[in-house]
């Protein structure tokens, strides 16, 4: 499956495609938790597109050694419409300004 098939443009990065990256290194095995369409399908592919095809690589050994990792769906940051420049306090003195409080 490709995302510019799929989806008419290429893979957006995410925030998770690091944390993903070391528990891949450490474990080998991931389950991708999150809501029904929030990337977790796009996300696995994109991991496990680049990975080394070596003999040499630690294999799975069995069930129960699994590492889970959640998915939240793209904040705007990654979608690439905020600057990220925001905190909660400015979001908190912005909303008592307008209910004049």
């Amino acid at each position: 499956m490709d995302t510019r098939e799929s989806l008419g443009h290429d893979y957006l990065p995410r925030v998770v495609d690091a944390q993903l990256g070391r528990l891949l290194e450490v474990g080998g095995a991931v389950v991708i938790e999150g809501t029904r369409a929030c990337g977790k399908t796009m996300t696995g592919l994109n991991a496990a597109r680049p990975a080394p095809s070596s003999t040499t690589m630690p294999r799975h050994t069995g069930a129960g050694r699994f590492l889970r990792m959640r998915e939240r769906t793209m904040t705007w940051f990654e979608r690439g419409t905020s600057t990220g420049a925001g905190s909660p306090r400015h979001c908190s003195r912005a909303f008592a300004t307008v209910r004049g409080t």
